[in-house]
């Protein structure tokens, strides 16, 4: 599995962005301050954009992580989730990819999986859960329904319903066919269908 064999920051960075959405800078950027506990929600104060904007909810793996982090920090009211002492701006800028790269390799998987995979999976759950790209766009912060289109990847099961679906049609229109084998439409629906 990969993510237990990651440093805690890496393996918590990239459940965030799997399970709320969040771009990986976002994550960075997290304070104490607009965590709401008792309404499991996050408010994502700053973005690129306004849509960026945003109220993320907070899934239960979310929540404990979060508990152990604000235990583990002396429970503080303000201040970095993802303090860096060493960094300027005072919070991580970035994960340890090296680490990322080489639990990936121990798990088997494909360079192709990247860190930010993690906010992609997320988009595509969410599309293929909901087939709503507006809403979908708004937990993800994009600016239109047009960018989150991008996530629309339903699986082979998916897929598959077209064909029962066209079956399902094509048994329709067989039962309606006359004994000659040709399906019988009448005047006023061919004229309707024509536009005559």
């Amino acid at each position: 599995m990969l993510l237990p064999s990651l440093p805690r920051d890496t393996r918590d960075v990239i459940t965030f962005m799997r399970d709320l959405g969040c771009r990986n800078s976002e994550v960075y950027t997290m304070r104490w301050e607009y965590v709401d506990w008792t309404g499991a929600t996050y408010r994502n104060s700053e973005g690129k954009t306004n849509a960026a904007r945003r109220v993320l909810l907070l899934s239960d793996r979310v929540l404990q992580q979060l508990s152990e982090r604000h235990v583990r920090q002396g429970c503080p009211k303000q201040g970095w989730i993802f303090p860096s002492k060493r960094a300027v701006s005072g919070h991580i800028g970035t994960i340890h990819y090296k680490h990322f790269r080489t639990a990936r390799a121990k798990a088997g998987l494909s360079d192709k999986l990247v860190a930010y995979s993690a906010r992609h999976d997320f988009g595509t759950s969410a599309m293929i859960a909901l087939g709503n790209p507006a809403a979908v766009a708004t937990a993800m912060g994009h600016s239109s329904p047009t960018i989150t289109m991008r996530y629309s990847h339903p699986p082979q099961s998916e897929v598959q319903r077209i064909r029962t679906l066209i079956n399902s049609r094509q048994k329709c229109s067989i039962s309606a066919q006359s004994d000659s084998g040709v399906v019988e439409i009448s005047a006023s629906d061919r004229k309707q269908s024509t536009g005559a």
